[in-house]
């Protein structure tokens, strides 16, 4: 989503939710800082950015991947355990076998 339109729609939606009286309070720093508390300012920009719907069972999936930008003091405050390089690779291996095993299945599906 272009930065405009996501302005735009966080527009649209916050001025349809807050009275106007209360919208028109908020100063230019609170509002910028309630843009980026929604997800404004820092979701743009990725180098993959796969987002879709899957009709059939009214699901969306959405797949994100870009460098991790967080400076390093706050990546140490984050506590989740951290993969060794033994499940590093055993992951990209499974990953590999399996990107593999769909290729053949498509190039059996388009052949047959």
């Amino acid at each position: 989503m272009a930065e405009d339109e996501f302005h735009e729609r966080f527009e649209r939606a916050f001025n349809a939710r807050i009275p106007r009286g209360v919208a028109a309070s908020f100063s230019a720093e609170q509002m910028a800082a309630i843009k980026i508390a929604f997800g404004g300012e820092r979701w743009g920009g990725h180098p993959v950015d796969l987002r879709g719907t899957l009709p059939l069972f009214r699901w969306y999936f959405v797949f994100i991947a870009g460098r991790d930008k967080r400076s390093k003091s706050r990546l140490d405050l984050d506590d989740s355990p951290k993969p060794s390089i033994l499940s590093r690779i055993a992951g990209t291996v499974v990953l590999l076998v399996m990107l593999g095993l769909l290729a053949v299945l498509l190039i059996g599906v388009m052949a047959g």
